[in-house]
């Protein structure tokens, strides 16, 4: 399992990654899961902002659950990110997440998927942008994904993909 997560107004080194992830996966709380911290690796080398992939593990014995979350900032979230509440399913309660809007993730996407062109090697982005058209199209704002997708060209230095967007839609 993996995960994707943008951190604003901390640090973002390899150091203060893992006492964070250390810190967390000492909470105890008593449902006989132990999260064991991995290893800190560097990604993104090359962006103008930090990026670290944070390898876990979920031990629940007999099984061991490796899990990655790779960790950024410097991400555009247009116009801003959104608040999701879940429900937990043992306790009378819910929990808040901020997560990125589904116009800047169809954004990210496509980018993704223009820019690298023949040499995309992510077949998910792909399934990714299939699914969220059947499933969450409805839900999505135009103009937004259009402002979303020409800030996530801007920020990734891909101006030219955003250009051709002058004011179509994207259906």
């Amino acid at each position: 399992m993996d995960m994707d997560a943008t951190i604003k107004g901390l640090p973002v080194n390899a150091e203060s990654i893992s006492n964070i992830f250390e810190e967390i996966c000492a909470i105890e709380i008593n449902d006989d899961v132990i999260f064991s911290l991995k290893r800190v690796e560097e990604i993104r080398e090359i962006a103008d902002y930090n990026g670290f992939r944070v390898a876990l593990e979920a031990l629940y014995p007999p099984m061991a659950v490796p899990l990655k979350i790779d960790i950024t900032t410097g991400d555009k979230i247009t116009p801003r990110e959104v608040t999701y509440e879940f429900r937990l399913l043992l306790e009378p309660r819910s929990i808040k997440v901020l997560a990125y809007n589904l116009e800047t993730i169809v954004a990210e996407k496509l980018e993704t998927i223009i820019s690298r062109g023949d040499q995309n090697t992510r077949p998910r982005d792909y399934y990714d942008i299939y699914v969220i058209h059947q499933l969450q199209w409805k839900n999505i704002d135009q103009p937004t994904l259009i402002l979303a997708f020409k800030e996530t060209c801007r920020s990734r230095g891909t101006l030219s993909i955003a250009d051709a967007t002058n004011n179509q839609t994207l259906n």
